[in-house]
C-alpha cells in the first residue's frame, strides 16, 4: 500500500509516497518473527500482534478481515504463520500468551491481569484462525 505525505523539508513544501505494509501481511511477518526468534524480542512480538489486532484505530474486525485476505494472496510466510497461531496462540498457557503478558506486566502484573490479557490474545489467535 502506497501513503501519501505532503511534508515540510526545511522550509520546502515536499510530496512523498512512502510504502506501509497492510495489517494482514504484518500479521503474518509478526508470527514468523515469533516463530523464528529467541529471547526478549519473541515477547514484544507476541504482544505487538495482540496489540495489533485489538487496538487497531480502524477496529480489530479490519485487522482480521486483512488477515484474511492474505489467505487468499500467495503470501509465502502464511503457512508458518498459521502453524504458529495453531501452535502457541490458542491457549492461555501457550508460550504466545504467556510472553505477551510478561512483556507487557513485566514483574508489576498480578495474576488477574496477566490472565485477562492471555484470554484477549487466544481470542485474536482463534478469531485469526477462524477467518
Amino acid at each position: 500500500m502506497i501513503v501519501d505525505h505532503l511534508g515540510d523539508h526545511l522550509g520546502d513544501q515536499r510530496s512523498f509516497a512512502v510504502r506501509v505494509c497492510n495489517y494482514g501481511p504484518l500479521l503474518v511477518l509478526k508470527l514468523n518473527a515469533f516463530a523464528q526468534r529467541k529471547g526478549p524480542k519473541r515477547a514484544k512480538d507476541a504482544y505487538d500482534i495482540l496489540s495489533l489486532v485489538q487496538s487497531n484505530v480502524d477496529g480489530p474486525e479490519i485487522a482480521v478481515h486483512s488477515f484474511e485476505q492474505e489467505k487468499q494472496s500467495d503470501n509465502q510466510g502464511l503457512v508458518r504463520a498459521l502453524e504458529t497461531l495453531e501452535e502457541h496462540f490458542t491457549d492461555e498457557g501457550q508460550l504466545g500468551p504467556r510472553l505477551a503478558a510478561s512483556f507487557y506486566l513485566g514483574s508489576q502484573g498480578d495474576e488477574e491481569s496477566s490472565l485477562r490479557l492471555r484470554e484477549d490474545l487466544v481470542t485474536v489467535g482463534h478469531a485469526l484462525l477462524r477467518t
